[in-house]
């Protein structure tokens, strides 16, 4: 079953008209993906009513929350959204717009509420000279319908004017404490940044500066969870850089690997697949401009040239881990989102791993720009659902899990 949430409530008759293309007679709302002719319902969530469709980038960025909560990034109109709720960007710089939303994470739950916290960057903020970048963490108790990011949260500021943090943004728990550490990319000034949540309390501002940081030249374009590369039970971190991605671990004071060539899509393009061999490491997903490379974590120590250690298969340039140890990634394009069932870490040809495709219709939709799941927010078979972002059009789309 599939769900569309997010959509513009325009009129029936030209909903039915625009997305009646399998032929089943069943018109909007009851079958507002038209994809399937099994699908039968959807669930709607009218936007903020100063949104539209198509407009701001809505889905740039998506995360799903602990909860069963959604966030959804638009930086065109500087803002996040959290299910229905909008969370503005606090101000902007001299070159037009604080760019909050161009990313989005989730953080765990870090006060004991049952619902994950929300982390929006906004790399074009004017805190600390020009457009410094910044990141804002926002608890579940300082949602409402409509929010300053500044108010009720945290708030982290670049170091110099241009540094970009924000640019890319993720929660690990670096340390094992069973807590999410934010982590904030500044690619700029080539820096990532490793703060630990319970230094954010509300109101809190602090510089990126007053955590653990690790540069390189182009470092921050990319940061997300890597899993446990080293097998060591805390998280590592993926890293996209000018020379490739790095496998960093501990309070990013320890480079794992070095993958040369590869990962220079920024955050989409690397993602962690759980431990695929029962060895204890995290497999990772790489992607470079023409392939996409399994590697399995045994083979991550040092310098490794992906095809020495795995073979390529057709590029997703947004990749996502349906859940760790699961049996399943999803492989996203512009044009669609390929299920890989049971990803092997030897020679595959995609066609013949893909369980489905998902695609949109919409010409420059962008679909699959942004994926993220792992989260059961009930939308029927049991297991972690997974959104897609496709900015173009200005929509999320829904997948409900397996069982």
């Amino acid at each position: 079953m599939v769900i569309l949430l997010g959509c513009i409530l325009i009129s029936e008759a030209e909903l039915t008209a625009r997305y009646d293309v399998d032929g089943d007679g069943m018109p909007w709302p009851d079958d507002c993906d038209d994809r399937d002719a099994s699908v039968t319902h959807c669930v709607s969530v009218e936007p903020p009513p100063d949104w539209r469709e198509g407009e701001g980038d809505y889905g740039h960025d998506v995360a799903l929350l602990v909860g069963g909560h959604v966030l959804v990034g638009a930086p065109s109109e500087a803002e996040a959204h959290v299910d229905e709720r909008l969370l503005r960007g606090p101000s902007s710089c001299a070159s037009g717009g604080d760019g909050a939303g161009w990313s989005v994470a989730a953080v765990g739950d870090l006060d004991g509420d049952g619902a994950g916290e929300a982390l929006v960057g906004g790399p074009s903020l004017g805190a600390g000279g020009g457009c410094a970048g910044a990141a804002w963490l926002l608890p579940s108790a300082a949602w409402t319908d409509d929010v300053s990011l500044a108010e009720g949260g945290g708030t982290v500021t670049g170091e110099a004017a241009g540094d970009g943090l924000g640019f890319a943004v993720a929660g690990v728990d670096l340390d094992g404490d069973g807590l999410d550490e934010i982590l904030l990319g500044a690619p700029v000034a080539g820096a990532v940044y490793a703060i630990s949540a319970a230094e954010l309390g509300a109101g809190a501002n602090i510089a990126a500066k007053s955590g653990a940081v690790w540069t390189a030249a182009g470092a921050g374009f990319g940061v997300r969870s890597g899993g446990d590369v080293d097998g060591d039970g805390r998280g590592d971190v993926l890293v996209t850089t000018d020379a490739g991605l790095v496998v960093l671990g501990g309070a990013l004071d320890e480079v794992l690997a070095t993958v040369p060539g590869v990962g220079g899509c920024g955050p989409r393009c690397a993602s962690a697949l759980g431990d695929l061999d029962d060895d204890g490491r995290s497999e990772l997903a790489v992607g470079d401009s023409a392939n996409l490379y399994l590697l399995p974590g045994a083979a991550l120590s040092g310098t490794v040239e992906a095809t020495d250690v795995a073979t390529s298969v057709l590029l997703g340039t947004a990749i996502y881990a349906v859940a760790p140890g699961d049996d399943g990634a999803l492989l996203g394009e512009a044009s669609g989102v390929f299920l890989v069932t049971d990803p092997p870490l030897g020679a595959i040809d995609l066609a013949d791993g893909v369980a489905r495709e998902y695609a949109t219709e919409a010409p420059g939709s962008d679909f699959g720009w942004a994926i993220d799941g792992g989260v059961d927010l009930g939308l029927g078979a049991s297991g972690p659902d997974v959104a897609v972002g496709s900015p173009g059009e200005g929509r999320v789309y829904f997948f409900a899990g397996r069982n």
